[in-house]
């Protein structure tokens, strides 16, 4: 399966990717005599994923970038195992290449961040082959 955004499948898979790894969140807070912290057991939601392309297409651009001005809760599915999260898009950057304002143009140094809300459910499908024998 492709990796994909949402209903939009990716033109051109990005080059580098931060691996969707549960984060364990931390907090200290300096007291009169040292410091107090606390932790919590590591969850998907927060933890944020970047894609980076060298280039990528204005159409694919265009496209990423209607995601990211989207306020929705999105799929996103890596084609990394079989886990797909539900994230929000928190930010597009990338620079004109070589033609400016060209329909056909292209972008480079491209950053898409994600941020995981949670995990989309993952479902199992189970196949039952019976077998009977007539004499």
């Amino acid at each position: 399966m492709p990796m994909r955004l949402g209903n939009y499948v990716f033109e051109w898979d990005p080059e580098r990717m931060t691996p969707p790894e549960r984060k364990k969140p931390v907090a200290r807070v300096a007291t009169h005599s040292g410091s107090a912290i606390f932790q919590w057991n590591a969850a998907w939601q927060g933890t944020e994923i970047e894609l980076n392309w060298g280039w990528m297409t204005e159409d694919q651009y265009r496209a990423l970038r209607a995601k990211y001005l989207s306020q929705d809760t999105i799929e996103f599915n890596p084609d990394s195992g079989g886990e797909s999260f539900f994230v929000i898009v928190t930010n597009l950057t990338g620079s004109y290449f070589e033609t400016i304002l060209d329909d056909f143009g292209y972008r480079k140094d491209v950053t898409l961040s994600l941020e995981i809300r949670s995990q989309a459910s993952t479902t199992t499908t189970t196949t039952t082959t019976t077998t009977t024998t007539t004499v």
